[in-house]
């Protein structure tokens, strides 16, 4: 990636209303945006090298399995796994999990459809 690229996609992702999380083969976070740390309550230090499992509630653990197979076998997952927020809350979040061919960096967008959901 040249450098223009390099600070457009920085101008992107710590400006968008979304999260946004890098995340490498093994799930764990290699770098999150301002969005999710505000969604979750957390500080960017505490999310990361910490795996996507730790971000998730305890009864998702199975789908995100599920969705990590999907993403590295067919490039991309799209589902919802709620996660705790610092407030003891859990939001429900889409996930829209991609990667390109052959690559082991995934990028994860999440929205928070909380309310949407009803709960």
């Amino acid at each position: 990636m040249d450098l223009q690229n390099a600070a457009l996609f920085r101008l992107i992702f710590e400006n968008a209303l979304n999260g946004i999380v890098l995340i490498d083969e093994k799930l764990v976070c290699l770098d999150v945006n301002p969005a999710l740390c505000l969604m979750l309550g957390r500080s960017r230090s505490t999310v990361l090298g910490v795996s996507c499992h730790a971000l998730i509630c305890p009864a998702d653990t199975p789908a995100l399995d599920i969705a990590a197979r999907q993403l590295w076998e067919k490039g991309a997952w799209p589902g919802e796994l709620r996660m705790p927020a610092s407030d003891g809350s859990a939001r429900t979040v889409e996930w829209k999990i991609s990667t390109q061919e052959n690559d082991t960096i995934a990028a994860v967008v999440l929205t928070d459809i909380t309310t949407r959901c009803g709960y």
